[in-house]
């Protein structure tokens, strides 16, 4: 492992080639340079100054918690090689606003953007295979979700936008079977949702105190488990 600043506490531009063994305190801005396929886990975290990072194109997989709680973290530039978000990479990054998820990405971990209270915008590129619970979880300002062409997932994982108070709508793609128990619970504005024909079945909770969703439009094949929706909530079947 080697860090170019190895021994100094004041330096805030840092340019990683292979490797990072003690990492500046006042690090603001962030270059990973090629020879790293894998961001380690925990590697920047509770980095709270930690404002830019650049990934460059041999990463591959961001690690497990590899940037949780970097608080003050606005922008990253990925890599278009990544194919690997792990468990937690960003959780609690408050100040994240928006994210370009690589083109070729296949897996997004649980809670992988869970708490990302400022992001605002995801698309999820058509290539991703695996999509964790609870990946974008209370993400207070997160109000545009957008599916990139078909998609291979077929599930709509169980936590996976709950209390993401600013979602208004959303269209699910074709291709998607099921909406998993309280995948968009609590999402207290969501009015307008597109449920595709190819949905067999809706679970318990899944729009669980959603208040504002007064009418859904579903697909008679669809099976819809008890307390799926709420109480004031009509179901047109067609």
């Amino acid at each position: 492992m080697f860090s170019l600043f190895k021994n100094t506490e004041k330096r805030t531009d840092v340019h990683i080639w292979d490797g990072l063994s003690i990492l500046p305190n006042d690090v603001k801005n962030v270059v990973v340079k090629g020879g790293i396929f894998k961001i380690k886990s925990f590697a920047f975290a509770n980095c709270h100054k930690l404002t830019n990072i650049i990934i460059s194109e041999d990463v591959a997989i961001i690690g497990t918690k590899a940037f949780e709680n970097c608080i003050n973290l606005k922008n990253i530039i990925f890599s278009d090689n990544i194919i690997k978000i792990s468990s937690g990479a960003f959780i609690n990054c408050k100040s994240l606003t928006s994210i370009r998820l690589p083109p070729g990405l296949e897996s997004i971990g649980p809670n992988s953007f869970f708490g990302c209270e400022s992001l605002e915008e995801i698309i999820l590129p058509s290539t991703l295979l695996y999509l964790g619970l609870g990946a974008f979880a209370r993400c207070d300002s997160l109000c545009d979700i957008k599916f990139w062409g078909s998609s291979q997932i077929n599930t709509i994982p169980r936590l996976i936008f709950s209390k993401c108070k600013g979602l208004i709508s959303i269209n699910i793609p074709y291709g998607i079977c099921i909406i998993d128990s309280e995948a968009f619970s609590g999402c207290i504005h969501l009015m307008n949702i597109k449920i595709p024909q190819s949905i067999n079945i809706i679970k318990k909770d899944a729009f669980y105190n959603c208040k504002k969703l007064s009418e859904v439009i579903v697909y008679k094949n669809t099976i819809i488990e008890k307390g799926a929706f709420c109480k004031t909530t009509k179901i047109v079947r067609i």
